[in-house]
C-alpha cells in the first residue's frame, strides 16, 4: 500500500540526491573543519541527512506521526545553525559549545546520585573533576538559566530572528505535540466509534504528507545554508528544487 503522495516522495528523493552530492564533495575535499562554526555545520549536515532518511522510511511504511516529530529535529537544527552563523563574532558558537559542559555535569551528577558505585570505575573521578571545572567556567561566563538550554533566546525568538517564524507558528506546535504525546494527539491513536474503542496502532496515511512536506521545507533550507557557508557550488540545484509546488500544510 502507498501511504505517501508520490510527488512528495519524488521531491524528497530528488532533494536527497543533491544533498548527497553536497556531502560527498565536502568529504572528498579531505579538509578538517577550520573552526567551531564549520564543525557545527558539518555535524548538522550529517545529522539532518540521517534524520531525513529516517523520516522517509517511516512515511513509506505508514508511520507519519512518528516522522512528524523527527521533522522538528531538522527544523531546530536549521534555526540553531542560522542563528549562530548570523553572529559575526564567535560569541554564540562559544556559548553553544560551552553549554555541553553544563549538560555533562548534570548527567554525571545524576549518575553519581543514583549509581554511586561508578565512583570506583577507572578514570571516572578524574573525568568528573574535569567536567565540574569546565562547567563552572562556562556558567561563570555565560550565566546559563536552569532548564532553558544554551541560548538566552527560546526557539520562537531565534526562529523569528532568522526568518523562520512562519514554520515555527504553523508546524512546530504540531510536531511538538506528537513528540511530547500531548492530549491533542489522543484521537490519532485511541478513539471511540459507536460503542467500541478503536486502538489505531498500525500503519496509516495520517500525517504522512504533513511530515514529508515539513521535512522537505526544513532540510532544503538547511542544505542551502550549508552550501552557502562552505561554498560548495550547489546553490542552483537547490534553488531549482525550491520552485516545486508543495502542498499546503
Amino acid at each position: 500500500m502507498n501511504y505517501a503522495d508520490d510527488n512528495l516522495i519524488k521531491y524528497n528523493t530528488d532533494l536527497r540526491e543533491v544533498a548527497s552530492k553536497l556531502v560527498q564533495k565536502y568529504q572528498a575535499s579531505g579538509k578538517l573543519p577550520e573552526n567551531d562554526k564549520e564543525l557545527l555545520v558539518s555535524f548538522y549536515l550529517t545529522k539532518a541527512s540521517k534524520t531525513h532518511a529516517a523520516i522517509m522510511l517511516l512515511c513509506n511504511s505508514g508511520y507519519g506521526m512518528d516522522a512528524v516529530w523527527l521533522g522538528r529535529t531538522i527544523f531546530e537544527m536549521l534555526v540553531t545553525m542560522k542563528y549562530i552563523l548570523a553572529d559575526p563574532t564567535n560569541e554564540r558558537i562559544n556559548q553553544f559549545t560551552s553549554h555541553g559542559w553544563i549538560f555533562k555535569k548534570e548527567i554525571h551528577g545524576n549518575l553519581l546520585q543514583y549509581n554511586p558505585q561508578i565512583k570506583g570505575f577507572d578514570g571516572f573521578n578524574k573525568k568528573i573533576e574535569e567536567i565540574k571545572e569546565n562547567a563552572k567556567l562556562a556558567q561563570e561566563k555565560y550565566n546559563y538559566k536552569a532548564y532553558s538550554g544554551w541560548s538566552y533566546e527560546n526557539m520562537h525568538a531565534m526562529a523569528k530572528e532568522v526568518g523562520e517564524e512562519n514554520d515555527f507558528l504553523t508546524c512546530y506546535g504540531i510536531q511538538s505535540s506528537f513528540g511530547h504525546s500531548l492530549s491533542t494527539c489522543t484521537n490519532e491513536y485511541v478513539r471511540k466509534e459507536g460503542d467500541k474503542l478503536i486502538f489505531d496502532a498500525g500503519p496509516n496515511k495520517n500525517y504522512v504528507n504533513f511530515a514529508l512536506t515539513a521535512a522537505f521545507s526544513s532540510y532544503i533550507k538547511l542544505c542551502i545554508e550549508v552550501d552557502k557557508f562552505l561554498s560548495l557550488g550547489f546553490e542552483d540545484e537547490f534553488i531549482k528544487l525550491t520552485s516545486i509546488p508543495l502542498p499546503s500544510i
